[in-house]
This record gives C-alpha cells, sequence and structure tokens, in this order.
C-alpha cells in the first residue's frame, strides 16, 4: 500500500532536514524505504517547493516595498500641496524639494516593478585591467 499525501508530505518535512544536515542521498532513501528514483522525484519536489517559496517571498516584499513608497509619495504630495499654499501667502514659489521626492518614489517604484529598460554597460567599463 503506498503513502498518503499526508505521510508524502510529512517526509517531505524530514528529507528535506536530512538533506540540509548533509545526509547522504542513499542514507536518507534507507531512511524512508525509498528507491534512488523515488528520491529522487523528493528532492525535485522539495526544491520546487522552496523556489515557489521565494518567488512567494519576494512578491510579498515587493509588495509592502510599494505600499511604503505609495505612502511615502502622498506625503510628499500633501507637502507639495501646502508648499504651494504658502508660497501664494507669500508669493515666493512653492518648494521643489517635495517634487523631487515624488519624482523619487515614482522611479523607485517604476524599478520595482521592472517597467525600466535595463542599463547597459559599455564593454569597456566592464572590463578591469
Amino acid at each position: 500500500m503506498g503513502r498518503t499525501r499526508e505521510q508524502i508530505l510529512r517526509d517531505r518535512v524530514e528529507i528535506a532536514r536530512l538533506y540540509l544536515e548533509g545526509w547522504p542521498q542513499w542514507k536518507i532513501g534507507e531512511k524512508f524505504g525509498l528507491s534512488h528514483q523515488q528520491l529522487t522525484h523528493e528532492l525535485k519536489a522539495i526544491r520546487a517547493e522552496w523556489r515557489a517559496a521565494a518567488v512567494r517571498g519576494l512578491a510579498e516584499a515587493k509588495a509592502r516595498e510599494l505600499a511604503k513608497l505609495d505612502n511615502l509619495e502622498r506625503e510628499y504630495w500633501e507637502a507639495w500641496q501646502q508648499s504651494r499654499e504658502q508660497a501664494k501667502k507669500t508669493k515666493q514659489n512653492a518648494d521643489p524639494w517635495f517634487l523631487e521626492g515624488i519624482e523619487r518614489c515614482i522611479g523607485i517604484r517604476c524599478e520595482l516593478r521592472g517597467l525600466l529598460a535595463p542599463q547597459r554597460t559599455p564593454p569597456h567599463a566592464a572590463r578591469r585591467h
């Protein structure tokens, strides 16, 4: 009789732990009664889950940073509007520093989302002797 889905998942946790501890694959297979082919399949599934978890983690980190940028940009816009109101009262110019902050936020957001074309490094700049 084959292993249940729950048993396979429990075994994968233990297989991953032993693999990361540096156990030889033959010894892990022996411990779980798995052939070389079966263990190779289990390790492939474990590595795929690790990659998927890394991608999810990266997506979550990007989303968190984008939310921070949205908040910061909103604050820059509010400060810019206040600066414009103050400038009207004093007959001076609004502070362009806030617009520079908005521009930085937009640039970072575009970079995080991959909207900017990759910067090319001239071949001679990449080589150092």
